[in-house]
């Protein structure tokens, strides 16, 4: 996902998706500016040709990547330091078939993400927590494989920019930890190219 004000936010495909940073915006709590609110409605088919080094390397077969998503997101900026925080709720499907014999592996997703804590690290960088909950469904050729439920909350590094209540200026930084997860996790511990591998081959 990508939206014009969110904060380029650390992607987890296994806990899915993960996203797209929120974060900054400018004034205080008495003076915020109005809730900013956008809405996405997705619909992106990409391909991957056998050994592409964006998807799983080597697997004898193209990879075809239909994603299918709609949603919508609400930020604010808040509190004494006027840091923006942003949460959106979403829905969607991703696809991923092989051409030459018709297999696939699809995921099925609804939920919710939110920025729970914004700390301004002092060194011009923020340190966002993010909460995303909702579950992922997994199917192989149709034929539910497994299921992740629960909640995840995890942190990314961005540059403000010197601007650390602005959002349109930052970097993201990449993933800084994997703070809780709660809920089941079936895909835990399992590789998703080998997956791929299996149940496309």
């Amino acid at each position: 996902m990508s939206h014009t004000h969110r904060r380029a936010r650390w992607s987890i495909v296994a806990v899915s998706a993960v996203a797209a940073a929120l974060v900054a915006g400018g004034a205080t709590a008495a003076d915020a500016d109005p809730a900013f609110a956008e809405h996405w409605n997705d619909d992106v088919t990409e391909v991957f040709p056998d050994g592409s080094a964006d998807f799983c390397g080597d697997l004898g077969f193209d990879v075809v990547e239909h994603r299918v998503e709609k949603g919508s997101f609400v930020g604010v900026n808040r509190g004494p330091d006027g840091f923006f925080f942003g949460g959106a709720t979403f829905r969607g499907t991703i696809t991923w078939t092989n051409p030459e014999n018709g297999r696939n592996y699809r995921n099925e997703f609804a939920g919710s993400d939110r920025d729970h804590k914004v700390v301004d690290n002092g060194d011009g960088t923020l340190t966002i927590q993010i909460k995303l909950a909702g579950p992922n469904r997994y199917y192989d050729n149709g034929k539910l494989a497994f299921v992740d439920t629960g909640a995840v909350r995890f942190s990314i590094l961005v540059d403000a920019a010197g601007t650390p209540t602005d959002p349109t200026d930052d970097e993201d930084l990449g993933f800084v930890s994997l703070d809780k997860v709660t809920g089941l996790r079936e895909t835990d511990g399992r590789d998703f190219c080998t997956d791929i591998a299996e149940f496309l081959g």
